[in-house]
C-alpha cells in the first residue's frame, strides 16, 4: 500500500481540479483507510470521514462508493476489536447496497456482519450472515470474495468443536485463494488449519504452519484478518505450551522456508 499513497494523492489532487467529487471522495477513502491503518490515525481518520461525507453529498453518483466506504470503516473498527463500531459501519453498508439492488455489496456487507458477530462470541448470527453472504456471491459469481466467507465459516465450526467441516471449509478457500494467487488468503486459511493442528495434539505441525504464515504475510505487507487475529494469537501461546522453547522455534523456523504443500504435510510418527 506504501507505493499506492503517491499515486492516491495524485488522483485526489486531480480530481479536486477536475470537480470530480466521486473520484475525489473515493481516493481520500482509500488513502484515509491506508494512513489509519499503517499507523497515521488522526490524519487517517480525517480525511475518511472527509471522503466519506463528499461521497454522501455526491448523491445517487456515489452511492455504490459510499457503500464501499462504509465497509473501511467497518475493516478499521475490526481491527481495532471494536465489534460494534465495525458492525454500525457494516449495516450502513448493507443500507446502501440494498437501496441499489447491489448483490455483490450486499454479500460483502453480510460478510462483515458475521465477522462482526463472530467478535462478539455470537455464532448462531454469525453463521447466518456467513451463510447468505456465501450464497450470495457465489450467484452472482464474484468468485474472489467467496474463498473468505469460506474462510470465516471454517472458524465458525473449529469454535463449535466440529474439526472436521472446519478443516473442509479451510481446505476449499484455501485452494481458491491458491488458484488466484492470492498469497494473504492463503495464510489465512493456513491460520485456520493450524488452530486445528493446535487443537487436536499437533503443536509441532501448528508451529511449522505459523513459520509458513509468518512468510506469507510478511512477503505480502499485510495483517492477520481482524477477525482472526484473537483466535491465531491464542493458538500460538497454546502451541508454545505444549513444546520445549527450543523445538516450537525450531519447527517456525523450518515453516518459513517451506511451500504450502510441505507445510501441510502431517507430522512424521
Amino acid at each position: 500500500m506504501a507505493e499506492a499513497k503517491p499515486h492516491l494523492e495524485a488522483a485526489i489532487t486531480l480530481a479536486e481540479q477536475l470537480n470530480l467529487p466521486v473520484i475525489h471522495g473515493y481516493a481520500e477513502v482509500v488513502l484515509g483507510s491506508a494512513r489509519t491503518a499503517s499507523g497515521e490515525a488522526e490524519h487517517g481518520l480525517a480525511m475518511l470521514e472527509a471522503g466519506t461525507e463528499r461521497l454522501r453529498q455526491a448523491g445517487e453518483a456515489g452511492a455504490w462508493y459510499l457503500g464501499a466506504a462504509y465497509l473501511s470503516r467497518a475493516l478499521l473498527a475490526f481491527h481495532q476489536q471494536a465489534a460494534e463500531t465495525g458492525r454500525l459501519a457494516a449495516q450502513a453498508a448493507l443500507t446502501v447496497f440494498q437501496a441499489l439492488g447491489q448483490p455483490y455489496g450486499i454479500g460483502l456487507a453480510h460478510n462483515y456482519l458475521g465477522d462482526a458477530a463472530r467478535l462478539k462470541g455470537n455464532l448462531p448470527t454469525a453463521t447466518t450472515h456467513y451463510a447468505l453472504s456465501l450464497r450470495l456471491l457465489r450467484a452472482a459469481e464474484i468468485k474472489s470474495e467467496i474463498p473468505a466467507v469460506l474462510h470465516n465459516l471454517g472458524h465458525v465450526a473449529l469454535a463449535q468443536g466440529d474439526f472436521q467441516q472446519a478443516e473442509a471449509l479451510f481446505g476449499e478457500g484455501l485452494a481458491m485463494h491458491q488458484d488466484a494467487g492470492n498469497g494473504m488468503g492463503v495464510a489465512q486459511c493456513l491460520a485456520g488449519l493450524a488452530l486445528i493442528c493446535a487443537a487436536s495434539g499437533q503443536p509441532r505441525r501448528a508451529a511449522r504452519l505459523f513459520g509458513t504464515i509468518t512468510a506469507l504475510t510478511q512477503a505480502s505487507d499485510l495483517p492477520m484478518w481482524a477477525s482472526t487475529q484473537p483466535e491465531v494469537q491464542r493458538a500460538l501461546l497454546a502451541t508454545q505450551t505444549q513444546l520445549s522453547a527450543a523445538e516450537w522455534q525450531a519447527a517456525f523456523e523450518v515453516g518459513k522456508f517451506l511451500s504450502v504443500n510441505e507445510a501441510l504435510a502431517p507430522e512424521k510418527a
